[in-house]
């Protein structure tokens, strides 16, 4: 297997990047000085040490004296059996797939629901309700007058905490001041102006979805579903925000909770060295199922792929964070999850009420100081 191969395999064993390059370089080189094991790993001479002691701490690791302090592999083992371990939940995660789709279909849920609506005053009904239900994230697409009568139900979800964000279709017969930051102002947490047109777009905490049609009369469709969230939130994303024009930001920018991994990496990556980001943690075990809420730290995140550019739609392949609690440390991914230990549905972090944002940890202070 190559380097790069091992890498990402430690990776997804819940290894931080550095810790899988310190590994890695162990296995090639055996028993070295810590300063050659920063040379050989790649890891900075001011990281290396941080670095060997966690491993150490896991018993993946052991230290000891030669003139100058050298590391080795403790127990290469036990690092196989941890592999091993994540090999057989991936199996799990297989077999888990195949039954619950042989399970689910011709079965309704009770949680997700469908409706064809034939008017736009009832899709517009249905969209203020979501907004007036949401508790962390709206994302908006619509024309200027159609989201005038969501006005009400926009200012009381700001005002709630509520992380919204506007799309609105501007034709260029339409004066560009009046679409200026005094109309964003109250009614989104930033606004942007785009000269595409496209169709009325709401999704609410990743779960609610109202979609209007292009043109007066269409039907429109009203869904409670994450899987159908999920796709009308990257057609948002990709189609109708990213790479327009912002002109409004509210100076509290940042959510007070995350519903999308993705969002909260976007935010926070890549930490600073020695970076501890206080968070809880609503979500399942990606195993079993089994609702979990924890707390602890993220003291790294795992991106794969390509992500260069802006924006939350570079994250278009693996995205989780690394959590380390008060008893073990979890590989949190979002909602389809399938390699990570939990599903996330919600991400707390700290917060203040002045800046309703994420309070990073200063460098040098663990959990609980």
């Amino acid at each position: 297997m190559s380097d790069d191969c091992l890498d990402e395999a430690l990776r997804h064993a819940g290894l931080s990047q550095y810790e899988s390059a310190v590994v890695v370089s162990l296995l090639d080189t055996g028993a070295v000085s810590v300063s050659d094991l920063a040379r050989a790993s790649g890891v900075p001479q001011g990281r290396v040490y941080g670095v060997v002691d966690g491993l150490e701490r896991e018993g993946l690791v052991e230290t000891f004296d030669a003139t100058v302090r050298h590391v080795r592999l403790r127990d290469p083992p036990s690092l196989a059996d941890r592999l091993r371990r994540r090999a057989g939940r991936l199996e799990s995660a297989c077999r888990s797939v195949e039954r619950q789709y042989a399970g689910h279909r011709g079965r309704e849920r009770d949680s997700h629901e469908a409706s064809v609506l034939s008017d736009d005053e009832s899709v517009l009904a249905r969209a203020r309700r979501a907004i007036r239900e949401a508790t962390t994230h709206v994302q908006l697409a619509g024309r200027p007058a159609t989201l005038e009568s969501l006005g009400d139900a926009l200012e009381a979800a700001v005002s709630d905490g509520v992380h919204v964000e506007v799309s609105v279709h501007r034709t260029d017969a339409e004066a560009s001041d009046e679409l200026d930051e005094s109309w964003f102002e109250g009614r989104c947490t930033e606004g942007r102006v785009r000269t595409l047109p496209g169709p009325f777009l709401l999704v609410a905490d990743s779960e609610a979805v109202c979609l209007g049609g292009r043109a007066p009369g269409e039907y429109g469709l009203a869904v409670r579903d994450s899987a159908h969230a999920a796709v009308c939130y990257w057609y948002f994303l990709t189609c109708l925000w990213d790479g327009w024009e912002s002109v409004h930001e509210a100076e509290s920018g940042r959510p007070s909770a995350y519903r999308e991994v993705r969002h909260f990496v976007d935010e926070v990556a890549p930490l600073r060295p020695g970076e501890r980001i206080p968070v809880t943690v609503t979500g399942t075990e990606t195993e079993t199922g089994t609702p979990v809420r924890f707390s602890g730290e993220v003291v790294d995140t795992v991106v794969s792929g390509d992500t260069t550019g802006h924006g939350v739609a570079r994250y278009n392949e693996q995205v989780a964070l690394v959590v380390e609690t008060a008893a073990e440390r979890l590989l949190v991914g979002g909602r389809s999850a399938v390699l990570e230990d939990v599903r996330a549905e919600r991400i707390d972090p700290e917060t203040t009420a002045a800046t309703r944002g994420v309070r990073r940890r200063a460098p040098g202070t663990s959990h609980g100081d």
